[in-house]
Order: structure tokens, then C-alpha cells, then sequence
């Protein structure tokens, strides 16, 4: 009951942050948009053949990942040096 509770608050909080985006009226794309998006899916596709992007991105995300797990930890380990019972 807390819970469903706590996520209509959530849910209504949202929807009121979003209301005014709602009576906007609709957008159309321009061309030259989706003529980028199709040269760019066609580049990636060239380059693909040498270097799988998917590795590529993969591999980076796993970088990103560790990268930002050191960082918590080293912000962990300060808040905690930072507590004058604890250490």
C-alpha cells in the first residue's frame, strides 16, 4: 500500500510536470533530418565491414560502466573518511 502510494505520487508528479508539453501541437520532421539519419545509418554500415561498431560500443559502454563504479567507490571511501565515528 506504501508503495503503490509512493508511485502515484510519482506517477502524478510526472504527469503534472509534463502537462503544459501536451497541449503543444504536433511536429513534423524535416527532410533533411531523416536524409542525416539515413547517411549516417549508411557511413556506419561502411565502416562496420572493418570495425564492428557493436564491439566498439560495447566495449566503451564496459569502459564508461568500471569507470563510474571507481568513481563511486572513491566517493563512497571520502564520504566515509569524512564521518568522525566511523574512521
Amino acid at each position: 500500500m506504501i508503495i503503490s502510494g509512493f508511485l502515484n505520487i510519482v506517477y502524478y508528479a510526472i504527469l503534472a510536470l509534463t502537462y503544459p508539453l501536451r497541449y503543444l501541437p504536433d511536429y513534423t520532421i524535416p527532410a533533411e533530418l531523416s536524409n542525416a539519419v539515413v547517411s549516417a545509418g549508411q557511413f556506419l554500415s561502411t565502416i562496420n565491414q572493418v570495425f564492428p561498431v557493436s564491439a566498439l560500443l560495447a566495449s566503451f559502454g564496459i569502459f564508461i560502466a568500471l569507470e563510474s563504479a571507481i568513481f563511486v567507490l572513491y566517493l563512497v571511501l571520502f564520504v566515509i573518511k569524512k564521518i568522525p565515528t566511523i574512521s
